[in-house]
């Protein structure tokens, strides 16, 4: 298998790194280190993000469960009160999906998460 990254885009790389460890006053092993443990810290955040939709969704269902149930006479509450829990799981579903994949870079590879935000940083 050859390399995919050429050796000067490595090289290329390496000293917009150590320009930003300079401009930070910092060794480039200590600034990547610092990314690679802000990985985690983005893995966190997702948990708490998670947790937190979870509980939203939960609750949201619950009372329009609960307001259905008390005013089947009006089918119109009825169906608003379930076209608005459902806008509403669908839109923090998606936001769920759409954090959650960088979220499994982050955890299964810190590295290149690293990498991409020193990148980002740099431009």
């Amino acid at each position: 298998m050859e390399n995919i990254i050429s050796d000067k885009a490595i090289e290329a790389v390496m000293t917009r790194i150590d320009i930003l460890a300079e401009k930070l006053g910092v060794t480039a092993e200590y600034l990547f280190g610092v990314y690679v443990k802000q990985a985690y810290v983005e893995v966190i955040q997702f948990v708490l993000f998670f947790s937190v939709w979870a509980i939203v969704f939960t609750t949201t269902m619950l009372v329009f469960r609960k307001s259905m149930q008390s005013s089947w006479d009006n089918p119109t509450f009825c169906n608003i009160s379930v076209c608005i829990g459902g806008f509403i799981s669908v839109v923090l579903g998606m936001a769920v999906l759409i954090e959650s994949k960088g979220v499994f870079a982050c955890y299964f590879n810190p590295e290149y998460f690293a990498f991409k935000e020193i990148l980002r940083n740099i431009k």
